[in-house]
C-alpha cells in the first residue's frame, strides 16, 4: 500500500518527541483557562480537553491532543503478542536535541485521529491514522501556514470549532468517580435509550447521569434538563449493572477467530493521577 505523502509532511513537522512536547505546550498556552488536562500514570500520559468557556466545569468530551512518554498509547484487543514498549532505536541520524525519549503524540479530530510514535532515541518511527481527510487537513495546515511547523499544527488544532463538532457536554467535577470517556459514554447510552423509548413532548434538551445512564431529564433549556436529571438521580440513585464475566473460549474458537497465542492481548491505560471520589448525586 502506497504511503500518503501527507504522512511525510507530518513526520517532518514533528520529527522528535521534543517537537511533540512543544506542540502539547503550545496547545495548553493557546487554550489558557479553557484547557482541562487529564494526567495518567504519574504524568506518563496526558490528554488535553477543551472547556466550554474559561474555567467552566462543562467539558467538550473529546480530547484534542494526547501525549504519551516512555511507552506507546493503549491498545485494546490486539491479537497476538503485542507490547506497548516503543522501539529502542529509530535507525535515523542522531538528533542534536536533548531530553529525547520514546513515546507517542495523538492528534484527535471529531471522529478521526493521527498519531506519531517515537523510538527510544526520540525520533519518529511510525504513524497511525484514522480518516485520510483529517491527515490531509493537518498536512495542509503545515504546508500552507506561516511560522514554524509546530506552530502551524497548533493553530490548526486551536482553530477547530470543536463545540460545533461535538454538541454534547460533560459536567466534570474534579472528584468525579468516573473517567471522562466513561462518563460521556455512560450518559450517551442512557440518552439514546431514552430517545428510542420516545421523547416527551417537544423538549429540546436531554441530560443523563454518566454513572449508569438511567437518570434522564428533559427540558426546553439545558439548565431545565440538568435540573430534571438531578431530581432523577436523587430519586432513583442510579448504579451501573454488575460487570459481566469474561467469556471462556476453547483453543479451537481462538484459532477460528485468528488469534495467535490463544488469546487477545489487552493493554489498558494507566490509572488517572487524580483521586476519584465516591459516586454521589453531587458529582
Amino acid at each position: 500500500m502506497k504511503t500518503p505523502p501527507e504522512i511525510d509532511v507530518m513526520k517532518r513537522a514533528l520529527p522528535t518527541s521534543r517537537h511533540a512536547e512543544m506542540l502539547f505546550d503550545s496547545i495548553l498556552a493557546g487554550l489558557g483557562d479553557e484547557a482541562l488536562v487529564v494526567s495518567l500514570g504519574e504524568g506518563s500520559e496526558r490528554l488535553i480537553y477543551r472547556r466550554e468557556a474559561a474555567g467552566s466545569p462543562w467539558i467538550i468530551p473529546h480530547a484534542l491532543l494526547e501525549l504519551t512518554l516512555g511507552r506507546r498509547g493503549s491498545f485494546v484487543g490486539i491479537p497476538g503478542n503485542f507490547s506497548d514498549a516503543v522501539p529502542a532505536e529509530s535507525g535515523g541520524e542522531p538528533s542534536r536535541l536533548r531530553n529525547l525519549q520514546g513515546g507517542e503524540i495523538m492528534i484527535h479530530g471529531d471522529d478521526a485521529k493521527f498519531g506519531l510514535t517515537y523510538a527510544g532515541d526520540g525520533q519518529v518511527v511510525e504513524t497511525r491514522r484514522m480518516k485520510d481527510e483529517f491527515l490531509a487537513a493537518l498536512a495542509g495546515a503545515v504546508e500552507n501556514g506561516t511560522g514554524n511547523p509546530v506552530d502551524r499544527v497548533a493553530r490548526f488544532i486551536l482553530g477547530r470549532d470543536v463545540g460545533r463538532e461535538a454538541p454534547g457536554r460533560v459536567f466534570f467535577a474534579e472528584d468525579c468517580a468516573l473517567t471522562m470517556p466513561s462518563a460521556w459514554e455512560g450518559g450517551l447510552r442512557g440518552m439514546r435509550r431514552a430517545l428510542f423509548a420516545g421523547a416527551p413532548g417537544s423538549s429540546g434538551w436531554i441530560a443523563a447521569d454518566g454513572y449508569a445512564g438511567s437518570a434522564v431529564g428533559w427540558g426546553a433549556t439545558r439548565d431545565e434538563a440538568v435540573a430534571a436529571c438531578r431530581e432523577a438521580v436523587l430519586r432513583d440513585r442510579p448504579c451501573p449493572p454488575p460487570p459481566r464475566p469474561i467469556p471462556e473460549f476453547t483453543p479451537e474458537q481462538f484459532e477460528a477467530m485468528g488469534l495467535e497465542g490463544g488469546a487477545p492481548q489487552v493493554i489498558s491505560k494507566p490509572p488517572e493521577d487524580r483521586v476519584r471520589g465516591a459516586p454521589t448525586p453531587e458529582n
